[in-house]
């Protein structure tokens, strides 16, 4: 009976401590994870218990099939905040959440507006109907957004129909110090947003791959901006916006969008844009349209360019290096204005080898060229709109060119001897140079 009593009192015991190690591990605000169950029990428990928390990752590789039940999910219905990091001392390269090509690798859905932040951490190999990395979920209907942060992360080899590396929603998005490579979806080959405003900055996104539009970002009533950044080597495959292509504002800053192609309607080899582009101590060059308008940019609104270089991009109609349009249907003003820029070895197969302007409203609609330099620039068919072919230019109908202290060099060959303004030519007249 003693012997009895005392193994009840042992098991009691025992059960009371692992209660205790329960409760406590529940509790806590930081969670020390070094396996798939452990961060499994870490996501749960940080979604139930009423507070902020730290999730902490050791070194290794963390497969949603370790325990085949997939994708790594919180959900969350209050107010907290939720860090997943690596282990100090290590990087992205020593922490990897892997979808083995057979799953989402992290949704994140939290409807209170709380923050998200994922450091230092490579989210690799995943496989979704939207978000094949990343997959973050705000209540857009209550106007509730949630706040997501990436640094110094690595996503790559992920695919999706929208958003291959990430998709948010309703969401305030600050992507810095990250790689976002090798990814592929419909849409949003590397990124998919939707009514969201997205920071890019100190990152590079490229290689990624959309079969319609935003090879590398595809923004959906949201704006962006990219700065210290590259985007380079995305392609839109049938669609538009090889680098970029956003239905709202895009803000570029002493960053670089290169090497990018969009395949289908509309155009915008490195940036398409339905809102206004401005691009400031940037560079765009070596994007291709391969069937549409604007090898460089692609814009409906303003188009901004200062202290910057827009230079061999190709487009297989119009505007080698800038297409602007004005939509009759639209609220926007069109207008490019160029300050202290530089143009050059741009190509159209069409009209407009640096800047294609067509306005078809009545507005004030215009392009300003101001202490720039246009020079070298090519367009094939010669029609009298738009401004075409490496220093030659057309003034049409509601255009209102002011070329202040710039030059407007010819390159060398039959270009500068067929093509080009007389000095007598009515938009010289009254240069005091």
């Amino acid at each position: 009976m003693a012997l009895t009593k005392t193994k009840i009192s042992f098991a009691f015991s025992i059960s009371f401590i692992l209660l205790s190690i329960s409760l406590s591990y529940v509790s806590a605000k930081t969670f020390n994870v070094s396996n798939t169950a452990q961060l499994r029990i870490a996501l749960e428990s940080a979604a139930l218990n009423g507070d902020d928390d730290t999730i902490v990752l050791d070194a290794g590789t963390y497969k949603t099939t370790d325990d085949w039940a997939g994708t790594f999910k919180f959900f969350d219905k209050e107010k907290h905040d939720l860090i997943i990091k690596a282990k100090k001392g290590l990087t992205h390269n020593d922490v990897i959440l892997d979808g083995d090509n057979k799953n989402g690798v992290f949704d994140y859905t939290n409807t209170k507006g709380a923050a998200l932040v994922i450091d230092s951490i490579t989210i690799k190999n995943g496989k979704a109907e939207i978000g094949g990395g990343i997959y973050c979920y705000s209540d857009k209907e209550n106007y509730i957004d949630s706040r997501v942060t990436v640094l110094n992360s690595s996503i790559y080899s992920n695919s999706a129909t929208d958003g291959g590396g990430i998709y948010c929603n309703a969401s305030r998005v600050t992507i810095a110090g990250s790689t976002i490579c090798g990814n592929s979806a419909v849409d949003g080959g590397a990124i998919y947003f939707d009514a969201t405003r997205v920071t890019v900055t100190n990152s590079k996104i490229y290689g990624n791959t959309a079969a319609v539009s935003g090879g590398g970002i595809y923004c959906y009533v949201s704006s962006v901006t990219v700065s210290n950044s590259t985007i380079y080597g995305n392609s839109s495959v049938e669609g538009r916006g090889g680098g970029i292509y956003s239905s709202g504002n895009v803000i570029i800053t002493s960053s670089t969008i290169s090497g990018n192609y969009a395949g289908g309607n509309t155009g915008g080899g490195g940036i398409c844009s339905f809102g206004s582009v401005t691009v400031t101590k940037s560079t765009i060059s070596e994007n291709t349209v391969g069937s549409e308008n604007g090898g460089g940019i692609y814009c409906t609104g303003g188009i901004n360019v200062a202290s910057s270089t827009i230079s061999e991009n190709y487009a297989f109609k119009n505007g080698g290096g800038i297409y602007c349009y004005s939509d009759s249907d639209s609220n926007n003003e069109s207008y490019v204005t160029v300050t202290i820029s530089i143009l050059s070895g741009n190509i159209a197969a069409g009209s407009g080898g640096a800047i294609y302007y067509d306005n078809n409203k009545d507005s004030n609609s215009r392009v300003t060229v101001t202490n720039s330099e246009i020079y070298g620039n090519t367009s094939t068919d010669g029609r009298n709109d738009g401004i075409y072919e490496g220093g030659t230019f057309i003034q049409t109908t509601k255009v209102n060119l002011a070329f202040i202290r710039s030059d407007f060099r010819l390159g060398a060959g039959p270009i500068a001897i067929t093509k080009g303004l007389n000095p007598i030519h009515r938009l010289l007249k009254n240069d005091k140079r």
